[in-house]
C-alpha cells in the first residue's frame, strides 16, 4: 500500500467518528437553550420624545436607550410601590396610635355576642 492509499484508508476510518462530533457539535448549537422568554414592554413615542429619551440615555452613559428606559423604568416603579406602602406620621400622629395601642381594650358586649 503505498502513502496515497494509507493516508486514504487513515482518513475512511477516522471519517465516521469525526461526522459524530461534527453532528453532535451541530445538533447541540440548533438545541442550545434560548433566552428565557421574558415579558416585554413596548412604547410608541413620538420622534421628539425619542430623540430626547436617546440623549439622556447617552448623557447618562448607558449603551442603549432599552437599557436606560428598563433601568428607569423599574427605579421609578420601585420608588412608586414604595411610597404608596409606607405609611408616615406626624409625631403627633404617631404619638396618639402609641397611646391607643397602649390603652387596654374595652369591653364591648354587643361585639362579644356577635363573634359568639
Amino acid at each position: 500500500m503505498n502513502a496515497t492509499n494509507a493516508n486514504k484508508a487513515k482518513r475512511a476510518q477516522t471519517a465516521p467518528s469525526a461526522r459524530k462530533s461534527a453532528k453532535k457539535v451541530l445538533d447541540s448549537a440548533s438545541t442550545k437553550q434560548k433566552p428565557e422568554n421574558r415579558p416585554r414592554v413596548t412604547a410608541r413615542l413620538s420622534a421628539e420624545d425619542h430623540e430626547l429619551v436617546e440623549r439622556a440615555a447617552m448623557i447618562k452613559g448607558f449603551s442603549t436607550v432599552n437599557s436606560f428606559v428598563v433601568s428607569n423604568m423599574v427605579e421609578l416603579s420601585k420608588a412608586i410601590v414604595e411610597r404608596e406602602e409606607r405609611i408616615q406620621l406626624s409625631q403627633r400622629d404617631a404619638e396618639l396610635l402609641i397611646d391607643a395601642l397602649d390603652r387596654p381594650a374595652r369591653d364591648l358586649p354587643k361585639l362579644r355576642r356577635l363573634l359568639n
